[in-house]
């Protein structure tokens, strides 16, 4: 797990192999980050927007691969959205 910059983080799993497993994963991710907790005798909700890609379907190169998980990240939040 890396800081990308901001409040962007990327996360390298090295036994996914396929789009079902990276999926999979980065919804059990969400639950546990979405999962409330108490700090200072306050529950705290926080919540994630998780894309993800797939080596060597989604780009040979780390930056296809960043900017592939970028877009399937806000295409996430886009289908979010519109379900509200």
């Amino acid at each position: 797990m890396a800081r990308l910059g901001g409040d962007e983080f990327g996360v390298i799993l090295s036994r996914i192999d396929n789009r079902e497993g990276a999926m999979t994963q980065s919804e059990c991710l969400a639950k546990k980050i979405n999962a409330p907790f108490v700090f200072e005798q306050r529950p705290l909700l926080l919540s994630a927007s998780i894309g993800y890609a797939v080596y060597p379907d989604d780009g040979k190169h780390i930056e296809e691969i960043i900017d592939k998980a970028d877009q399937s990240m806000y295409e996430i939040k886009r289908n979010r959205k519109m379900r509200r």
